[in-house]
């Protein structure tokens, strides 16, 4: 018995598309937008757990403002333990100027209203978990190709909808558990200088005149080739 055909045991409807060799992150979204049939397409990741009823205010949402970028809040699974699950705090997501992606509270908390039932705007996406129009995701032209591996999805995905015309939200009605993991907890490596490359990459291409802002974070990136 393999995970294939677990995930093929869940509904006639689920279709497995297994890359022949390793594409990374990126590149595997990319295959999978190429092949998805509806009209809506929602990135997950393995190491999560859905919360009830998480996924219809997503669709409603895109369903009312289809060049939305709708991400559910991400709730805290502990890394050394998949069977607890504790309730995130109120916060949005940004990235720094070293481009990491990071969970923090804005500056004017009072734009936080935890009695509220309708999505919150972010400057960022966390880039892993979220929901997005399949004609509005090929208009963008998500992702770059050149792209390698693992790193900077948030970034491209952040610069297009914003610049584009659209906007990210979280929407506090849907809540998916995932996993937090600090590097020595994590299944894979993750080349760093590659995560770099990516992040030179796009801030070459989306950040004008705050590009030295990036490169006095990394340096490195100054003489690094980006393609």
């Amino acid at each position: 018995k393999t995970f294939e055909s677990e995930l093929m045991a869940m509904s006639p409807k689920v279709r497995v598309i297994v890359n022949s060799q390793r594409t990374g992150l990126m590149r595997a979204k990319m295959k999978a937008a190429e092949e998805a049939k509806g009209s809506i397409l929602v990135f997950m990741e393995a190491h999560v757990i859905a919360n009830k009823d998480w996924l219809l205010p997503l669709l409603l949402r895109i369903t009312n403002f289809p060049r939305a970028l709708v991400q559910p809040t991400l709730d805290v699974i502990p890394q050394d333990n998949f069977d607890q699950y504790q309730r995130a705090g109120m916060g949005h997501w940004r990235f720094e100027w070293n481009m990491n992606v990071i969970f923090t509270s804005p500056p004017d908390r009072s734009a936080l209203d935890s009695s509220s039932d309708q999505p919150t705007a972010m400057p960022a996406t966390s880039g892993g978990i979220f929901a997005i129009r399949r004609d509005w995701w090929n208009k963008l032209g998500l992702y770059d190709p050149e792209l390698k591996e693992w790193g900077g999805d948030h970034v491209e995905a952040t610069m297009k909808v914003w610049r584009c015309g659209g906007h990210i939200e979280m929407h506090p009605c849907s809540r998916v558990g995932h996993l937090f993991r600090d590097p020595d907890h994590r299944p894979y490596p993750v080349k760093v200088p590659q995560v770099v490359r990516n992040y030179a990459r796009l801030a070459a291409v989306w950040w004008d005149d705050y590009l030295k802002y990036f490169q006095r974070m990394k340096p490195e990136t100054r003489v690094m080739p980006i393609g």
